[in-house]
């Protein structure tokens, strides 16, 4: 079972979204329902330029290939956890003739990812398991540049993209 409640709230210079999702999975044996807030921002301080900050949390079930698929080099494990992560982004964007320009930064909280993994070289197959934690920070820069707004002979689509992200 799964319930999704969404309240967006528009005021004259800034944008607040509010979300809870909570679900129940009872091929995990969950006995009560998880409960996930979120929580979006936005200010905008004029026709170009806004902020924005966020906060969620989620979760994500194994898939059946992570739980029971198997051949000469993978194998499963139909014990598999979960994920759980809590997400905070900041950042800031700009819009305008010239440019759509975005910077932020985010952090990211999680338990029980699922990757697949091999705990030695000389391991032969790649194993789904649960990382207890995994911590993921960071920042990104994106930049679409307009060409023809400045090099009149382009055509009107024409864009470069710059795009920086650091973790």
């Amino acid at each position: 079972f799964s319930y999704f409640l969404q309240g967006r709230y528009l005021f004259d210079k800034a944008d607040l979204t509010l979300g809870l999702m909570t679900f129940q999975n009872t091929s995990f044996n969950q006995k009560l329902f998880n409960v996930y807030p979120s929580i979006n921002f936005n200010y905008f301080f004029n026709n170009h330029w806004q902020a924005y900050a966020s906060f969620n949390s989620s979760s994500r079930l194994p898939s059946f290939t992570e739980l029971y698929y198997k051949d000469a080099i993978h194998q499963s494990n139909p014990d598999l956890k979960q994920e759980k992560s809590l997400s905070f982004e900041i950042g800031a964007k700009n819009t305008n003739a010239i440019a759509q320009t975005s910077l932020n930064i985010y952090s990211m909280k999680g338990n029980d990812m699922i990757d697949w993994v091999k705990y030695s070289p000389s391991d032969e197959k790649w194993q789904s398991r649960n990382i207890n934690k995994l911590d993921k920070y960071g920042d990104e820069f994106d930049s679409k540049l307009f060409l023809n707004s400045f090099i009149g002979f382009l055509l009107p689509n024409s864009t470069l993209n710059i795009s920086y992200s650091h973790m």
